[in-house]
């Protein structure tokens, strides 16, 4: 067994697993197949922050029902690049709604997580509080973004206006619609950065 893995087999119960991330591939390998059933959540964790993790131990971490239990592993399983997408796209719909909104605009992450992501946070709109829907749209994803323009409560509209993903052309296109209420139309004739761009003056003016 190489040192590495020997220590951490080793060690005292809550002893630091500082050294799980600087294993080897071939430390890492041996270690996880010794210990997985004992394994912590920061032993799991380690594991998850270490270069040489494979899919293979993914996907050893995501079958095992205590680790999983996790709610930190899940969501760093969640999004790891080397997690089968299969069970990526199951964990999805374990994550908490905020770190939802977060990760779909990491593009760090698989775009199929990322669309799986936006359906999940989608099909949770209805359910969320104003203050949860005001929170989302700071943040949120373009395709989130879109459905939050159909928002009743204002103030939705008025932190999504601020949202570094919002496109132009989508809000040119709600102003041209009838789905625009007269309060969305004067926010966006008030905001400093959208009043100013054509295509949003000149659907206004329309």
């Amino acid at each position: 067994m190489h040192f590495a893995a020997t220590r951490i087999m080793t060690r005292r119960p809550n002893e630091d697993s500082a050294l799980i991330p600087r294993m080897t591939r071939d430390e890492l390998t041996e270690f996880v197949a010794r210990a997985i059933d004992t394994l912590t959540e920061k032993d799991a964790l380690a594991i998850l922050a270490n270069f040489f993790c494979t899919s293979r131990m993914c996907q050893m971490l995501a079958d095992d029902a205590r680790i999983s239990s996790f709610y930190l592993v899940r969501s760093k399983l969640a999004i790891h690049q080397a997690t089968p997408l299969t069970y990526a796209l199951k964990l999805v719909h374990y994550l908490h709604w905020n770190d939802v909104v977060r990760f779909s605009i990491d593009v760090r992450i698989h775009p199929a997580v990322r669309q799986a992501m936006d359906v999940y946070l989608i099909s949770r709109l209805a359910k969320l509080a104003v203050g949860q829907r005001i929170s989302s749209a700071r943040t949120c994803s373009r395709e989130i973004g879109k459905r939050l323009m159909e928002d009743p409560e204002p103030r939705v509209f008025s932190a999504l206006l601020n949202n570094a993903q919002v496109r132009e052309e989508d809000l040119a296109h709600l102003v041209t619609s009838e789905r625009a209420a007269v309060a969305q139309l004067r926010m966006l004739g008030d905001h400093g950065k959208w009043s100013c761009r054509y295509s949003i003056r000149r659907a206004l003016a329309l």
